[in-house]
């Protein structure tokens, strides 16, 4: 299910991750048919004296600002999918260079565990690596040699496949519960969001730069959060939002997907959720390889961060 979802949470924000070290690393420059040329940095570390590819990241960045605005622009993260174990953010590199000419906004690909014999994690150990990450670009100055190039508090979120999954288990992990009488049985509270599936061909998030909240495992109680589920109806009204279904199974939505929307929309001020379900017609990873999800993403995060400017 490829979404764009913009959101501004307001959430008690959660104490960020320190990081003392930071990774020198190459820089070059790569020829694209795009309006604006891109530069690349590659494994960049996001945990601190870690050196694993598994907690790097690579950054995208076009020498055209993307407006004459002073400041620094927003920044696309790319979150792979893959099961939950497979896939590397090099997979990706044509994509991300693409969206960095496109939007001339600077695009970050991450790596995080995948549940792999070498690192044989479990859920939701995915989620904490890449909310780990989404801290360290709250907090990081850039490189030795440059500075940061885009502004913290504009963050556009994309996930395909099981990322979508994963940015859903970040930011819809809903309020503590009251705490239940010493002799009660535990009782789930609530359902979770659809896991992704063939159908839902890939999501993109994108939010401010509130901290999120991390993501909840089963049995442990969540951190204090703004409401985000259709039980609690207080939730923080956010920027515009859109869904998006390719139509390649020979219908214009699924069940999963249509789930999804009704489910942002219950969240959401009515208006702020969009959907486009007719455009996508590619399977599922050969869409991130083609024009129409690429452009859909540039029409989408270019039109708000000029809406933002005025």
């Amino acid at each position: 299910m490829p979404s764009i979802i913009s959101g501004q949470r307001t959430s008690q924000t959660i104490r960020a991750l320190e990081h003392s070290s930071r990774k020198i690393f190459s820089t070059s420059m790569v020829a694209v048919t795009e309006p604006h040329a891109v530069t690349e940095q590659h494994d960049i570390s996001y945990v601190a004296d870690d050196a694993s590819p598994l907690h790097q990241f690579d950054l995208y960045v076009p020498l055209q600002p993307f407006s004459q605005d002073t400041r620094p622009p927003p920044l696309i993260v790319f979150i792979h999918g893959g099961a939950w174990r497979s896939e590397d953010k090099s997979d990706h590199a044509a994509l991300a260079r693409r969206l960095a000419a496109l939007s001339a906004f600077p695009v970050a690909v991450p790596n995080y565990r995948l549940t792999a014999p070498p690192t044989p994690v479990r859920h939701p150990a995915h989620a904490q690596d890449c909310l780990r990450f989404l801290h360290f670009l709250l907090s990081w100055p850039g490189s030795l040699t440059s500075p940061r190039p885009y502004d913290a508090s504009r963050l556009y979120l994309l996930g395909h496949s099981c990322s979508a999954h994963i940015l859903a288990s970040i930011f819809l992990t809903p309020p503590p519960p009251p705490l239940p009488h010493p002799h009660s049985r535990p009782l789930p509270r609530s359902s979770p969001p659809p896991a992704p599936s063939s159908s839902q061909r890939a999501s993109t998030t994108s939010t401010s730069s509130s901290a999120p909240s991390p993501p909840t495992a089963p049995g442990s109680s969540p951190p204090p959060s703004a409401p985000a589920t259709p039980t609690h109806p207080s939730t923080p009204p956010p920027t515009p939002s859109a869904t998006a279904q390719p139509t390649s199974s020979g219908s214009s939505s699924t069940p999963a997907s249509e789930r999804m929307y009704d489910h942002l929309c219950a969240l959401l001020p009515e208006g702020t959720v969009q959907r486009d379900w007719d455009h996508l017609t590619e399977e599922h990873n050969d869409l991130l390889k083609g024009d129409t999800y690429p452009d859909i993403v540039r029409d989408f995060v270019v039109a708000d961060a000029s809406a933002a400017d005025l």
